[in-house]
């Protein structure tokens, strides 16, 4: 008895049993309990009258770390591409034979190349030509590839044959190196890059442009308005 009464406050701590009502008998389920701490419920969570600050926190909560540090480094580029002056100081284009290969140091946190130019430097300063090339050459490839695969989609069966056996032969050649092809034709540059670049990628969008053209459903001018002449069975 003595053994019962020392350890009843110790193993059988809580609440008392809750009652359901007359006839019903008492519940003994018991509140979560893990480490020691209640487990929180609805009633933990911020209120309306509780502040911006904790419904906000509350919502940040359930954002994935990555998403966050994807955003943060999105940022950071389209930042260096505004303003890469107030990231890095120093040009450059400045080339010292002196500092020519130098390690990773405190003035130098990526090192220098054979120039003796600072490598972040350079790096910060090249991502505004970059994200320009990279944007405009996919606006290239994205409008006129979907122009060429509606017009091949939508149009006659003898402008979609001729259309698309011209895409097989681009698609046949790397996209590198169809780039490299116009870029001997009409030399360097970066406008020519941009170009190169562009319409390298321009049979892959025609193509996917093409495939999700309705034309399969649509009657073409060469066929009769009553039937609808398909090479698939999606109409």
């Amino acid at each position: 008895m003595a053994f019962d009464t020392l350890t009843k406050p110790i193993f059988d701590s809580g609440p008392a049993p809750l009652s359901l009502g007359p006839g019903r008998g008492a519940s003994t389920e018991r509140p979560a309990v893990a480490g020691g701490f209640a487990a929180i419920g609805p009633a933990a969570l911020p209120r309306p009258h509780d502040g911006w600050v904790a419904r906000r926190w509350v919502a940040l909560r359930g954002v994935r770390p990555g998403l966050v540090l994807a955003g943060l480094f999105l940022g950071l580029l389209v930042f260096a591409a505004i303003r890469p002056s107030l990231l890095v100081s120093g040009d450059p284009l400045e080339a010292s034979a002196r500092e020519a290969f130098r390690v990773p140091g405190a003035g130098h946190p990526l090192g220098t190349d054979e120039n003796g130019r600072d490598v972040l430097t350079r790096v910060v300063y090249g991502v505004r030509p970059s994200l320009l090339m990279g944007f405009a050459a996919t606006a290239i490839g994205l409008g006129v590839g979907a122009a060429i695969g509606l017009l091949a989609g939508l149009g006659p069966r003898l402008v979609d044959s001729v259309l698309m056996r011209g895409i097989d032969v681009l698609l046949a050649f790397p996209d590198l190196l169809l780039a490299l092809v116009i870029i001997t034709f009409w030399g360097q540059g970066t406008f020519n890059a941009i170009v190169a670049v562009g319409v390298a990628s321009v049979p892959r969008y025609a193509r996917l442009s093409r495939r999700r053209s309705p034309s399969d459903c649509v009657a073409r001018p060469s066929s009769p308005a009553t039937s609808c002449r398909t090479r698939s069975n999606r109409c």
